[in-house]
């Protein structure tokens, strides 16, 4: 499992705003606690996410990103910040 430590909402306005994000489309980027990730963030096509409150729902994944400094970003297309608040635990599904 893999806690969230932020997000970033990923919507029209940003994608025009930086036209070099590798990112498809409006969703979630949860980024990912780098001392959890300890090597390549393995692939995955959907993502269990369990939040804090206790409530668990199942994402598609979107596709993996790396940033400056070993951090991992996970996008989640379609889904809201507020669906991934920090503290949430990912798991791998499939």
């Amino acid at each position: 499992m893999y806690r969230v430590i932020d997000t970033i909402q990923v919507g029209r306005e940003l994608l025009q705003r930086c036209p070099d994000l590798p990112i498809t489309g409006e969703g979630v980027l949860a980024i990912l606690d780098p001392d959890q990730v300890r090597s390549t963030f393995p692939h995955a096509t959907q993502v269990r996410a369990a939040r804090p409150d206790g409530t668990t729902e199942v994402f598609r994944a979107g596709g993996v990103h790396y940033g400056a400094g070993g951090v991992v970003g996970l996008f989640l297309p379609g889904t809201s910040a507020a669906a991934v608040p920090r503290d949430t635990l990912v798991d791998l599904v499939g």
